[in-house]
């Protein structure tokens, strides 16, 4: 049996939370001595090589189709229809067993029709359809699906809606779906009544180290994309709001994306008079650096207004890091290791900051509790749960 793994959705450098479970994921198999086949892109292969998974021919092999650094210069439209068409042309070269496995581990166009198109080829392989996150309903978008803000639907939006939408007419009726939530496994049991939906209980979680009496540098940490989905504007406000009170608060950001995005925050920073309270460190690649950042730190804080899981959140609780948040319903399973505050509350949400911040106990005791409840989560017990549900 081989385990087949499409991700030919990869025409971007850098890493989503979706692929970092892959790679994770697929060293869990090879110390159980499964053999993997990654069928990706060529800049995909590079990536996933660079982050430990070196192709040794044996427990690692790629199935890489060429896309060049040119061809990311295109719009991701036509990126995708690209490395599509290009994978269509290699099936050939693939010679499926009967017990083989296939995880396809996007919900984007290039990678689900190419999973369908391997079963066409032989219909006795297993495929699983991994959903990390659901798009949003298209009048709400990602600023409103959870805030109840109705909005003109967005092009991005409407885009990933569609794709979401088309892969009900590849995903056949034997095949299973995987998603990380109880919220969006209520919701997938909907769309594809006649699948079997399962939901992983330990999906995620680095290796957990208590960092209480660690050296703290920064007050608070925030980690995330400059997107939308981030309230990365209504972080801003919450920490002009603790500096009210705590003028000397410092705070460490760790992230990149939308460069939009990224300028407006900085005027932001200077608007509110935040320039010597925080730090931008930009995007941290290497895992033990990030860690370090995050044990460097008192709290954490997740503005996002819009999830599919929260690892970062896990990442935070497993170095024992208080972890503040909006409550929103993805968090299911790891909330009862974080303080939660309504939506947009950010009056509410910078007072449970400060109240860390200047109650010692009260620290202590949120700070074990993230630690504890980050212990239920790993990627080995991912990868084990992962292993059962393929052999059952």
């Amino acid at each position: 049996m081989k385990i087949y793994h499409t991700v030919i959705a990869k025409t971007e450098r850098g890493l989503s939370g979706g692929e970092t479970c892959m790679i994770a994921l697929v060293k869990y198999l090879v110390k159980k001595k499964y053999k993997n086949v990654i069928f990706t892109t060529s800049i995909g292969k590079e990536i996933y090589e660079n982050s430990g998974l070196r192709e040794d021919g044996q427990y690692i092999k790629y199935h890489a189709i060429d896309f060049s650094d040119t061809d990311t210069k295109r719009h991701i439209f036509f990126s995708w229809i690209l490395s599509l068409i290009r994978a269509i042309k290699s099936l050939h070269k693939i010679n499926f067993s009967n017990d083989d496995i296939m995880i396809c581990h996007s919900d984007f166009f290039p990678d689900f029709i190419t999973a369908h198109l391997c079963k066409k080829k032989n219909s006795k392989i297993k495929i699983y359809y991994w959903y990390h996150m659901l798009a949003p309903r298209l009048f709400y978008g990602y600023e409103g699906e959870f805030t109840k803000k109705f909005q003109f639907p967005k092009l991005n939006v409407i885009f990933y809606k569609i794709n979401q939408w088309l892969s009900k007419f590849f995903i056949d009726k034997g095949d299973a779906i995987i998603t990380v939530n109880k919220y969006y496994q209520r919701i997938l049991n909907k769309i594809f009544p006649n699948n079997r939906i399962y939901c992983l209980k330990h999906f995620g979680g680095s290796r957990s180290v208590s960092s209480l009496k660690s050296k703290k540098e920064y007050d608070i940490i925030w980690v995330g994309r400059f997107h939308p989905q981030k309230g990365i504007f209504q972080f801003v406000d919450i920490v002009s709001r603790i500096t009210r009170k705590l003028k000397n608060v410092k705070v460490v950001v760790i992230g990149d994306g939308d460069e939009g995005i990224k300028k407006k925050f900085f005027s932001e920073v200077k608007k509110k008079r935040l320039d010597g309270n925080i730090v931008y460190i930009g995007s941290v690649v290497e895992t033990e650096k990030y860690l370090n950042y995050l044990r460097g730190s008192k709290i954490f804080l997740m503005t996002s207004i819009y999830e599919g899981f929260g690892l970062v959140n896990l990442d935070a609780m497993s170095q024992s890091l208080p972890v503040v948040a909006y409550d929103l319903p993805v968090y299911e399973s790891i909330k009862k290791g974080m303080i939660t505050v309504p939506i947009l509350r950010n009056d509410m949400f910078s007072q449970k900051v400060l109240e860390l911040l200047e109650n010692n106990k009260y620290y202590e005791e949120q700070s074990n509790k993230s630690y504890l409840q980050s212990l239920k989560f790993s990627w080995d017990k991912m990868g084990s749960e992962m292993l059962s549900l393929i052999n059952s």
